[in-house]
């Protein structure tokens, strides 16, 4: 199961490494512009990493398969927590967690 959880971790890193890493090849001006979308997006991973490390309902193999086959993990959190402004970043990210 802890190979598993690491997977996710390597996973969500990777999926942030390569968001950040487009961000980074755009213009200044748009690195601004797009400052809230990278702050929350880091929040997410760091949100996520935690999670699948520390809670509980993470030793539950069915989830930890989700998570796996799931792609863009935390642009659909970024996306829920758009959607539905008057949750944090962290509730909105939890609920789509558990609705996989």
């Amino acid at each position: 199961m802890e190979e598993m959880k690491e997977r996710i971790v390597e996973k969500l890193d990777a999926e942030y490494e390569c968001f950040f890493q487009d961000m980074m090849r755009t213009s200044k001006e748009n690195l601004f512009a797009n400052s809230a979308e990278i702050e929350s997006k880091k929040a997410i991973q760091n949100i996520l990493r935690n999670e699948v490390k520390t809670n509980p309902k993470f030793d539950d193999t069915a989830l930890v398969k989700k998570m796996l086959y799931t792609d863009n993990l935390m642009e659909s959190s970024f996306r829920y927590a758009s959607d539905h402004p008057e949750l944090s970043i962290k509730d909105a990210t939890l609920k789509i967690l558990f609705s996989l």
